[in-house]
This record gives structure tokens, sequence and C-alpha cells, in this order.
């Protein structure tokens, strides 16, 4: 019997449809999808629910944007890792923000890039926990790779002059101060039934884990790196040989209100001295320092530094930081701190602001001691990188670092 072209488009579309309903029930049904038929892409959309509250990108918060990174890493997961099939499922469910946000990946095969607009959202999140990006450096644009500040190295001179005397050539001499790409990778290894369970609490979960490792990293780096294994030269190797000194007061633990006085404004000079302004200058220490400063007390017993400090959040007329990636055991007793007092606006912070984000299944990963096995864990691994490099605008003059402090 012939078959007419009406009746063969009417058995495809039964079977397309068929197989459409069997599609959909697995999605519901299995995690790890591995493969997703393009006919997908043709259910109807009025059957779709959107589970996302639909708003512009940029009235979203910070903690918004990172939970639809984080389920979008997730769909990833559902999807076998498979950046089309993801685009599908994500389409299918109505979370519009996660095809938005897994749109413009480029990686389709181990994660990729989540749109800028999103990713951003850790680096925002780093900033709400981290010590040393909440004081304000001046954060700069490097998404070639590298980026060139020229400074003067020495300034033009100017110079009184008597009538129809010849007036002193003076020129300014340049430098540049270079910095580059620095990779810091986090890598967070999670069970599948917590991403099979876990819902929103696994979203939460994946973001706080991330941020808070490259927060911690960022904070000490930032302060005490040498710039060595590919990090980005911190605060203390930055600062000018001549704004580096020691507290040395009569009783190491237990210096006097004059003793205490006498450092911090040791540090103050340190820039002042070298014509730095002190428009968003901070003091940095850690948190034992901070409970010695709250103690001092001066000649009539009064606690010296406590008042300001509790009311106004500034010590000795600056604004104050408790940073815990500052280390205690420092020193040959190792039980010894340090104090940074750092002008921020002359900080530079250079970043590429495409964050990589990626979900990478049951592949191998060092634990901090060995490789282990994500497979035979059951494990898959969220990962994020970012890129930046840390540099001072007037080549340390803007950064005083008094070490040796023992105050408890």
């Amino acid at each position: 019997m012939d078959i007419t072209e009406e009746k063969v488009s009417e058995l495809i579309s039964t079977a397309l449809a068929k197989q459409r309903e069997e599609v959909l029930a697995e999605i519901k049904t299995t995690p790890q999808r591995r493969h997703f038929p393009a006919a997908l892409s043709n259910i109807d959309k009025k059957d779709r629910k959107d589970k996302l509250s639909e708003k512009d990108v940029d009235e979203m918060s910070s903690k918004e944007k990172a939970r639809i990174v984080a389920r979008s890493l997730l769909t990833m997961r559902r999807a076998g890792n498979n950046l089309y099939a993801a685009l599908e499922l994500a389409e299918y469910e109505g979370q519009e923000n996660v095809v938005k946000a897994l749109g413009t990946s480029t990686i389709a095969g181990g994660g990729g890039l989540i749109a800028p607009e999103f990713s951003a959202a850790i680096i925002e999140m780093v900033e709400a926990q981290s010590v040393f990006r909440k004081a304000g450096p001046e954060v700069m644009p490097m998404n070639s790779g590298s980026l060139t500040i020229p400074y003067e190295s020495t300034a033009a001179t100017a110079a009184y002059t008597t009538e129809s005397a010849n007036i002193t050539k003076s020129e300014p001499t340049l430098g540049q101060l270079q910095l580059s790409d620095k990779k810091l990778a986090a890598l967070i290894p999670a069970s599948y039934e917590l991403l099979d369970d876990g819902g929103a609490a696994a979203e939460n979960w994946i973001m706080r884990r991330l941020t808070r490792a490259m927060t911690l990293k960022e904070d000490i780096t930032f302060f005490r790196s040498a710039g060595a294994s590919g990090e980005p030269m911190g605060l203390l190797y930055l600062a000018a040989a001549a704004n580096k000194s020691n507290s040395a007061p009569s009783s190491p633990t237990a210096p006097t209100h004059a003793e205490v006085l006498a450092d911090l404004e040791t540090l103050r000079y340190a820039l002042t001295g070298g014509n730095v302004t002190l428009d968003n200058a901070w003091y940095f220490f850690s948190a034992r320092t901070e409970t010695a400063l709250r103690h001092i007390v001066d000649a009539s017993g009064v606690r010296s530094f406590r008042d300001e400090m509790v009311d106004n959040g500034t010590l000795n007329g600056h604004k104050f930081a408790v940073a815990n990636q500052i280390p205690n055991n420092l020193g040959v007793g190792t039980d010894a701190s340090e104090i940074y007092f750092v002008n921020m606006s002359n900080i530079i912070l250079a970043e590429n602001e495409n964050l990589r984000v990626d979900f990478l299944p049951n592949v191998a990963y060092h634990d901090g001691s060995a490789v282990v096995s994500g497979a035979s864990r059951d494990e898959s691994v969220f990962r994020a990188i970012s890129r930046h490099d840390l540099g001072a605008g007037l080549r340390g003059a803007e950064i005083a670092v008094l070490e040796e402090v023992h105050w408890t």
C-alpha cells in the first residue's frame, strides 16, 4: 500500500512526541542525563513554569546571582556536563536565568565560562568577606593578561629665577609598573548524595565554600606572599624597606600606652614623611593584637583606644580591620605578629573580569596531600578560577609594616 507524504509526516510527529515524553520523564527521574535529543527543543513552552524570579541582572543581589551560578552548575551536572543538553533542560524547567547564565558558555564539554554578569557575583561575594578588598584598593580591569601602568620615578621640579636668568631645564623620569595574570583556583568536591538531594541548600553550600576558599587565600596572599609559585606579591614584600620597623616595648607582651602610641605614630610618619596622602589609610592586624589594643590603659588607668575602636571603628584617627590571615606565630620565638598601615587608594588590584566556573564530574583531584579518585569516592568537583595581580602605585611608599608585635 502506498503511503502518502501526509501520512509519513503524521507518523514522524507521533514518534517524536512519544520520544519527547520519554525524555522528559527521564529528566524528572534521572539526575545525570547524558544526552537530550534535538526534538526536545520543540516542547511547547506554555506548559513550563518559571521557577526563578525574572528580573534584570543589574537588579539582582550578589547572593541571587551566585545562586544562579550554582544552579547553572547543578544543571550542567544533571545534563551529563553537556552544555546543549543543559540549555534544553533549563528551558524546559523555565529556568530562564540559568539559560542566560549558560548561554554564553564557550566550553561545552567541561563546565566552561558562566556569563560574566552572573559569575561576577562570586567576586562580589568575595569582596563582601575579604578584609583586604573591603578596604578599597583601586581595582582595574586586566582582561588581556597583563597591565602596564606608567609612573614618575623622578618628578619634574620648579625653581624661582631672577630677571633675564636662564630657566633650569627639568624633566620627569618615567617608569612602568608591570602587572600580569596570577591564577587563583578554588576546588570544592561534593558527593552525589548532596547534589541529588540538596536542592537550594546544595546551591548555597557550593557558593559558600567556593567564596570562602577564595577569600581566605586572597587575604593571606595579598598581605604576606613573597610572590613565589605564581602568586602575586603581597604588601609585606611590596613595602619600601625604609617603612619597616620593629615594635620594641620594655615588656614585649605588655606595652604601655606611650609605647603603643609611639609605634602607631612611627607607622603613620613612614607614609606622611614620604608625602603619601592618608585619604584611605587603614591599619590591619590580627585579632590578638586587636584584643591587646582594647586593653591598653593610660597613666590614669583609662583604656586608651577601646572607646574610639568600638564607637568610631577607628584607631589613632584611621580606619582599621582585623585580619586573621595575619599570623601570630612569627619571629624567633614563634609568637610575634605584624601591623600594617596602608593607604589603600594607592594599592592596585588588576583583575580579569571573566571568572571561570566549572563542573567536573568524577575527576581525580588533589586533596592537599594526595591525588584521589572522584569516581571511587562518588564525588564531582566544582572549580572557580580567577586571575589577578597586585601592585603598589607608589612603589611601596604607601605601605608601612610594624613587625615583632608580641602584644597580648
